[in-house]
């Protein structure tokens, strides 16, 4: 259904379809909720473990005390090579939760002021490779514009570049905050994390996209947040990958 959407529709979902992804998505949490760990959530770890995760890996570690420290280091770095291009860099996903069970990766999103993102965005994949960083294209409301850097073959940290009224932003932070101060939705966070890990070990693919149609339907019930893949009648699966012009 999404490479039909995708590919042949051009990302814009029949009623039929959307109807179809309906129920897709309803028995899709009817099976995360059947996997979900009923047990005790693995035990925090000491700091300073290291972080990498190696393509197509599915590891869900215990959250790391060293995992802040290492995001500061980064984002010193992207802010000192971008200067005034950046307005913030930010910490984002699991291991910026404090005691979330998450990907040995540290992701981080990078702000940037939405007069200036098109005509400055080669200026930024340059600066960003300088150090370290490989541009990975334009993912709109699948995570902006990516970069990923690696050591060796396992990737260690991801940017995301968002202009600051983005949608899209303001759902990465609206949940990050909502998991940090909410023990409800914390704890059925990192149970469905640990579970679909179990489950869906072999395959990372599958193990996000169960845990999107989660996020999904979550944010659903966070006020004046949209889900993460909401846009003017386009499938969330039509994604853009070209580099910007001039890089």
């Amino acid at each position: 259904m999404s490479l039909k959407v995708r590919i042949l529709q051009g990302g814009r979902p029949t009623a039929g379809d959307l109807a179809t992804l309906a129920r897709v998505h309803e028995r899709t949490l009817e099976n995360i909720a059947s996997a979900k760990s009923q047990g005790d959530l693995p035990a925090p770890a000491r700091a300073e473990r290291g972080i990498g995760l190696g393509s197509g890996d599915v590891e869900v570690t215990p959250y790391d005390a060293g995992w802040p420290l290492l995001y500061g280091e980064e984002a010193e770095k992207i802010q000192s090579r971008l200067g005034t291009l950046a307005t913030a860099v930010h910490h984002v996903g699991s291991t910026s939760i404090p005691g979330m069970p998450a990907k040995p990766l540290i992701d981080m999103a990078v702000v940037v002021d939405p007069a200036v993102l098109t005509a400055t965005l080669p200026e930024c994949v340059s600066a960003m490779e300088g150090i370290g960083y490989s541009y990975c294209g334009d993912f709109g409301h699948h995570g902006g514009h990516y970069f990923s850097k690696r050591e060796g073959d396992r990737q260690t940290f991801t940017a995301q570049f968002h202009a600051s009224n983005s949608w899209d932003l303001a759902r990465l932070l609206r949940f990050r905050d909502e998991a940090r101060s909410d023990p409800r939705l914390f704890r059925e966070y990192a149970e469905v994390k640990v579970a679909l890990a179990s489950a869906l070990g072999g395959n990372r693919g599958l193990y996000f996209w169960y845990k999107a149609h989660w996020l999904n339907d979550r944010l659903l019930a966070l006020a004046r947040l949209r889900p993460r893949y909401a846009g003017p009648g386009r499938h969330p699966l039509a994604i853009s990958r070209r580099r910007p012009a001039g890089s």
